[in-house]
């Protein structure tokens, strides 16, 4: 029994060895295959990842270039667009009679010094009573305009071409007595 014992110890001794020699032998077999696609995938991942970086360094300059480009675009169509310049008088016109409005009436010229026409083309009046009341807050063609609170004789905005000057003649009839007022161009660069 004694020899049968030490075979089998013999035989399970060589088949551990042997699977040993089975693992090692395959262990080095896996790496030496994978150890190579491994540092060829790595380096693939170090390629993008700078190819991802250069990309993003243009990305980042080009959205620079599109900003610069923009604020060009913008410069550039304020040169080129209407402007309009007002040579006006402006009074108010009391009635003296306590019945009958009192009335702010405008005179003079305005001119487009732009370089394409002012479309829808007229002015806008705000008028101040001395308390700060808003008295009058409308805008008004250029041309020939008479208002009596809402009542309105008048022709419509204007449109006023490069170099061109139009006339204005305008009446804004209110309650109260103004104590300052403004008068601002307007107008928009399409019909």
């Amino acid at each position: 029994m004694r020899k049968k014992a030490k075979t089998n110890i013999n035989v399970v001794a060589a088949l551990i060895a042997l699977c040993a020699v089975i693992i090692v032998a395959s262990a080095s077999l896996i790496l030496n295959y994978y150890t190579p696609m491994i540092n060829s995938k790595d380096n693939e991942i170090e390629n993008q990842s700078s190819q991802i970086a250069s990309l993003n360094a243009t990305i980042s300059s080009l959205n620079g270039q599109i900003a610069s480009l923009k604020s060009q675009i913008t410069s550039l169509q304020e040169k080129y667009t209407a402007n309009l310049i007002t040579a006006l008088g402006a009074k108010e016109i009391l009635s003296g009679n306590g019945t009958v409005l009192n009335h702010l009436f405008i005179s003079g010229t305005v001119t487009n010094t732009g370089v394409t026409a002012a479309y829808n083309a007229g002015l806008h009046v705000n008028g101040y009573a001395g308390n700060g009341t808003v008295l009058i807050n409308i805008t008004v063609p250029i041309s020939y305009y008479v208002s009596q609170d809402g009542f309105t004789n008048a022709t419509s905005l204007s449109t006023i071409y490069p170099t061109e000057s139009q006339g204005a003649d305008i009446s804004i009839f209110h309650y109260g007595n103004l104590a300052n007022f403004t008068i601002t161009p307007v107008w928009t660069n399409s019909p």
